[in-house]
């Protein structure tokens, strides 16, 4: 059987039964609660609004542009607490209902058995932000089975990079580095969306919760640079962008993307890229 596809407008009173075949939801729903159980693993990633889920007694925000990942078999009560329309795609991937008795997987072993992260920055964003933008704008999805093996490929890809970066992490215990790498993603995600300015450390600290100090050692030791130097990567690479499309001078990227000096501006295109702005643009 082929993987369904529906839209899901009005709260649910109680779970849905499983769908051994796997499920992709567009949902378009007001402020309520919904009871769901993720008989397979499943993925969520809102695209406008907030949701928050109940799981194990713990509440989980998931804000626009985040993905909640949850393992099979976990009971959770949605919560859509505001009063706007919110919105998003979710992906329940195909496999049979998993028995409470079974041993966790390699994604629960590394991750928990759920887990918020930004959409930012990795495949399985990718795959879920266009999936959700498309069904947002009226357009089903015509292949569900072939968008659930890419959520699949991309939490595939997410796991493999959690193991990787959690190694690298000095902290003993394995509870502690998955706390500490997800407080890092949140900081990555972070400076994802701020490509218009540089961000303070301190700033950066508030929003990962944790102190400069730890913030920028942890940071360093998965990401292989400090922050700052991984968030002047991406400025330059989407000032590199906005000049390959024609968008506007180096001085007009330089101000569009928070270098307030057009000569510096210039000194770090050179060194990421290996050519001036101008000759780039020229190129």
């Amino acid at each position: 059987m082929a993987a369904t596809f529906s839209i899901m407008d009005g709260h649910l009173d109680a779970p849905r039964a499983p769908a051994p075949e796997g499920r992709v939801v567009f949902s378009r729903l007001p402020r309520g609660e919904s009871a769901i159980v993720a008989a397979a693993t499943s993925m969520k990633y809102v695209l406008e609004g907030e949701e928050r889920y109940e799981i194990d007694g713990v509440i989980r925000v998931v804000e626009a542009g985040h993905i909640l990942i949850v393992e099979p078999g976990v009971g959770m009560r949605a919560i859509l607490p505001r009063s706007q329309i919110t919105t998003g795609a979710c992906v329940y991937l195909p496999g049979r209902p998993a028995a409470a008795s079974e041993p966790c997987s390699e994604f629960a072993a590394l991750l928990g058995r759920s887990i918020v992260i930004p959409g930012s920055g990795s495949v399985l964003g990718a795959v879920l932000r266009a999936a959700a933008r498309a069904m947002a704008s009226g357009r089903a999805p015509r292949d569900p089975d072939r968008l659930l093996r890419r959520a699949g490929g991309g939490l595939s890809c997410l796991v493999r990079d959690a193991d990787t970066r959690m190694d690298r992490l000095s902290a003993l215990k394995a509870s502690t580095r998955r706390e500490l790498l997800r407080r890092l993603e949140v900081a990555r995600h972070y400076l994802h969306t701020r490509p218009d300015r540089a961000v303070p450390l301190g700033e950066l600290a508030v929003q990962a919760g944790l102190s400069q100090f730890h913030l920028a050692r942890s940071f360093r030791e998965v990401y292989d640079r400090p922050p700052a130097a991984y968030h002047s990567a991406l400025r330059l690479d989407a000032a590199a962008r906005f000049l390959q499309r024609g968008r506007g001078s180096s001085a007009d990227a330089a101000e569009q993307f928070g270098f307030s000096d057009p000569r510096a501006f210039a000194r770090a295109f050179q060194r990421r890229h290996g050519r001036s702005p101008a000759v780039f643009a020229r190129n």
